[in-house]
């Protein structure tokens, strides 16, 4: 089966210097100690800590998801709200996975 894209003509944006508020530069925080994979009890909550992965989150975070979503496997089950803290690419991955097994899963 081969698939067509559409050819859309799109105007491209007129911006003006003088609609720059101003910009940012910076570099992706890396762990020392490297990615953080694991649960930690807090009060009366667990925690499952997936973060750390620097400039490298689009292409490992679908695999260290899966990773930490069986660490959380062997305690949790289906029934229970899921927050997952963090939209970037670990928090979507894991709000992703999660969600498709079954999980209602937030994201903030």
């Amino acid at each position: 089966m081969t698939s067509t894209i559409p050819n859309i003509d799109l105007a491209p944006p007129f911006v003006s210097e003088s609609d720059v508020i101003g910009s940012k530069v910076g570099i992706r925080p890396v762990r020392k100690d490297g990615i953080r994979l694991e649960r930690e009890a807090f009060q009366n909550k667990t925690i499952y800590h997936h973060y750390g992965h620097g400039s490298a989150g689009a292409s490992i975070s679908p695999g260290t998801a899966k990773l930490i979503i069986e660490k959380f496997e062997e305690n949790y089950t289906k029934n229970q709200e899921i927050a997952v803290l963090g939209s970037g690419y670990a928090g979507l991955f894991t709000a992703l996975f999660l969600s498709e097994k079954g999980y209602s899963v937030t994201i903030y």
